[in-house]
């Protein structure tokens, strides 16, 4: 077993800790905040992928995300910046899944965008941690 033995129960095991690296999926596809719903729905359906991050990989502010959820109940036509979430729900990269199993049924949300030194770097889905 991986797990450690704990103190106050000699024998019971406790199960390993799994950072939200080792389950994340990374990468992350930004797009630009002009660009619109039709194109990002493009983008999502065919990267297979449960949000994008509106605004430059090499900016140091990024407008915001876009979930897959959010498209259904958008103006196809219109621009990523006028629905990008301006405070998307992040989880550090070496962060328990526990707690982004948490964080999501707290928030509502089936993703969590994936930070490491501020940046992105992956998203961590419901079916990852489930």
């Amino acid at each position: 077993m991986n797990g450690t033995s704990s103190p106050a129960s000699p024998g019971l095991t406790t199960p390993p800790r799994t950072a939200v690296r080792d389950v994340m999926r990374p990468g992350v596809i930004h797009v630009g905040p002009l660009a619109t719903l039709a194109e990002i729905a493009g983008r999502i359906a065919s990267e297979r992928i449960p949000c994008v991050v509106v605004g430059m990989p090499d900016a140091d502010a990024q407008c915001g995300v876009i979930p897959d959820a959010a498209l259904a109940r958008a103006a196809m036509a219109a621009p990523a910046r006028a629905l990008a979430a301006t405070v998307a729900p992040t989880l550090a990269a070496d962060e328990d899944v526990t707690v982004a199993a948490q964080l999501m049924a707290e928030l509502g949300v089936g993703a969590l965008l994936v930070t490491e030194g501020g940046r992105a770097v992956g998203f961590i889905t419901a079916r990852d941690v489930a």
